[in-house]
């Protein structure tokens, strides 16, 4: 949950943050939502078939079901490094290729301004952390 936040925030436009950074909360409240359904349904209410039961194998199970898609997704879709990871690494060739994915620029010299300023500013904020 974390590690998705980390790269929207790398990654994704400043002007679109707002409404890419609520979609990963809103996912899991719709995850809880979906749980807390499924056991209202699946489990019985009455005493007895409640010590009885293996339904509660489902509830516990379909996240496991959930976390390998995602983990598949991540492996095999989403495989580009954020753009900051690319500039911190020393992959500027990477860190352009990106840029031009998620930025429509009008010119190759206005993408390469753009990396150029963000390597500076990658720069400027580990001198900082530093102090």
């Amino acid at each position: 949950m974390v590690a998705c936040l980390i790269f929207l925030r790398e990654t994704i436009p400043a002007d679109l943050m707002g409404f890419y950074g609520t979609s990963v909360n809103f996912g899991i409240n719709c995850g809880f939502m979906v749980s807390i359904c499924m056991q209202g349904g699946l489990v019985p209410v009455n005493g007895p078939d409640m010590g009885t039961t293996e339904k509660w194998r489902f509830i516990l199970g379909a996240p496991l079901v959930l976390c390998s898609l995602s983990t598949i997704l991540w492996l095999l879709v989403i495989k580009y490094d954020s753009i900051d990871f690319c500039i911190d690494q020393g992959n500027l060739v990477a860190a352009k290729a990106h840029l031009e994915m998620v930025y429509k620029f009008e010119s190759e010299q206005q993408a390469t301004e753009t990396l150029n300023r963000l390597k500076e500013l990658r720069e400027a904020a580990k001198i900082e952390e530093a102090k």
